[in-house]
């Protein structure tokens, strides 16, 4: 297994990480199991070929994602997310709701 050196750029995973952070990540760490909700991953752009961002899993294939009333709720149910470290919830977002499918995770920054 190899790893590769990336360093966090922007504030969109803070509190957890910091701007200039590094961090090492396996490409292959998922072929030994499957994806857990809080993992932070690594993901590549879908609008900039070549680009990554640095994320957090937080909606598992077939699980229904909501962002109402500033809460995160998977399936109906509100998601405690202690990496926040206190922050508020999705402040100010209009309601959305996102129906994964069998093969889709869903992603966010911490921010």
């Amino acid at each position: 297994m190899f790893f590769e050196l990336y360093a966090v750029r922007g504030d969109s995973m803070t509190p957890s990480f910091q701007p200039g952070d590094r961090l090492l990540a396996s490409p292959g760490a998922y072929g030994h199991g499957p994806p857990a909700r809080g993992d932070a991953v690594i993901v590549d752009s879908p609008g900039a070929p070549g680009e990554r961002y640095l994320k957090r899993i937080v909606g598992l294939p077939g699980e229904e994602v909501r962002l109402s009333e500033g809460y995160l709720l998977i399936d109906g149910e509100h998601l405690v997310e202690p990496y926040l470290a206190g922050l508020p919830a999705a402040l100010g977002l209009e309601e959305k709701v996102w129906e994964l499918a069998h093969d889709e995770i869903f992603v966010m920054g911490d921010n």
